[in-house]
């Protein structure tokens, strides 16, 4: 399967929602798939706690899908955000107002020791530059914590495009990319096992980047190394 770049990546994401399949009924795949990966990570035991490190964009939102889902079948989930979450915006927001409905509480001061899985939910393709503040301390934090990391899309602090890891760079065991790989994951040390989900895309979008199809009902996550 192709790998594209940002570039191409967002022109992608233009195409999908022009015809109607806009970011709301992707990020509910996105969270959806990120969390069936996560429950095979740790081997469906739902003793084991999971923490999810959320941005303010998209990736954020996925994340707090992920959280819904993992939730809803019974394992224990955390959630910690790298900014207020006032500053979240209106997509993530939505995801994070249904989680406070259903009893979830922002997690503020994160001992790493008590969990068993990351799920980097920071910082998506826009990235250009080294990340700072809090999201900074947090990518810096889940590395030293040895823990291991599935990162939404791509690592936080990798360039999609080149695969340059800004300072910080979340270094995942597994990268669950979304639509297609990123053209920056393919040689990079920071992204671990390599995984393409299912995100709906239409044949004719497919034709229109040139893109093969690689999903089928019975396969709808696949290996791309």
């Amino acid at each position: 399967m192709k790998a594209l770049t940002k570039k191409e990546m967002a022109l992608l994401d233009k195409a999908m929602i022009k015809l109607g399949i806009d970011v709301p009924r992707m990020m509910e795949l996105a969270g959806l798939f990120t969390a069936v990966t996560a429950t095979t990570m740790i081997k469906n035991d739902k003793k084991k706690k999971i923490l999810i490190l959320s941005g303010t964009g998209n990736n954020g939102g996925d994340g707090l899908v992920a959280a819904r889902h993992l939730l809803n079948w019974k394992y224990k989930v955390d959630v910690v955000f790298a900014t207020s979450t006032n500053k979240l915006k209106p997509m993530p927001l939505h995801q994070w107002k249904i989680l406070k409905r259903i009893g979830v509480k922002e997690t503020k001061n994160v001992n790493f020791k008590k969990y068993s899985l990351i799920i980097d939910g920071l910082l998506g393709y826009n990235i250009n530059g080294n990340p700072r503040g809090k999201f900074a301390k947090l990518i810096t934090s889940a590395n030293n914590s040895k823990l291991p990391i599935l990162s939404i899309d791509l690592p936080s602090g990798l360039d999609a495009t080149t695969g340059k890891a800004y300072n910080p760079c979340i270094k995942a065991i597994t990268t669950l990319a979304l639509t297609a790989a990123k053209k920056g994951l393919i040689n990079s040390s920071k992204t671990g096992k390599l995984l393409v989900s299912y995100m709906t895309v239409p044949e004719v979008v497919n034709k229109k980047f040139k893109l093969k199809n690689m999903f089928s009902e019975k396969s709808l996550i696949f290996r791309y190394r």
